[in-house]
């Protein structure tokens, strides 16, 4: 968000039915106390949110900067699956649609179970490049996500 990227969501997100594209979703971003001191750097306010307990863990919410106004949204432009390990090379790399559902199915997505639900959604993945990034500098991964949308 401070490199100049839209916030969505941050952990799944809602596929509108007709456009199959991402509304904005005015919902704060909740950061696992593992990631705070990650994310603090770019975003100090952090460490003064509150810590509550959330599914068994420390979280903090971090009120999304510059959101989209409720009713917009925006087509997808990729997938990118994102997985921090510390130390690791920024490295991204393609996934075919069959990948990409596998992820998807493991993330728990669900798609009406309809026959014409199902084709478009399946049309959609196969025509939606899919990604996955690994990374341990949050600045390296917001510029390889950036390009990858340009």
């Amino acid at each position: 968000m401070q490199m100049g990227l839209t916030f969505y969501s941050d952990d799944s997100v809602i596929l509108e039915r007709d456009t199959l594209s991402v509304p904005g979703m005015p919902f704060a971003i909740m950061v696992r106390e593992g990631s705070w001191n990650v994310l603090s750097r770019r975003f100090p306010e952090l460490l003064d949110a509150p810590v509550v307990w959330r599914y068994g863990q420390r979280v903090r919410f971090l009120p999304p900067a510059g959101m989209k106004q409720d009713g917009y949204s925006e087509r997808v432009g990729a997938i990118v699956f994102i997985r921090f390990e510390s130390a690791a090379a920024t490295e991204i790399s393609a996934l075919d649609p069959f990948q990409a559902l596998l992820r998807l199915d493991q993330s728990g997505f669900w798609v009406e179970h309809n026959q014409q639900s199902i084709r478009a959604f399946l049309a959609w993945i196969q025509s939606t490049p899919s990604f996955t990034l690994t990374y341990s500098d949050v600045d390296q991964a917001a510029a390889l996500i950036r390009d990858l949308i340009a």
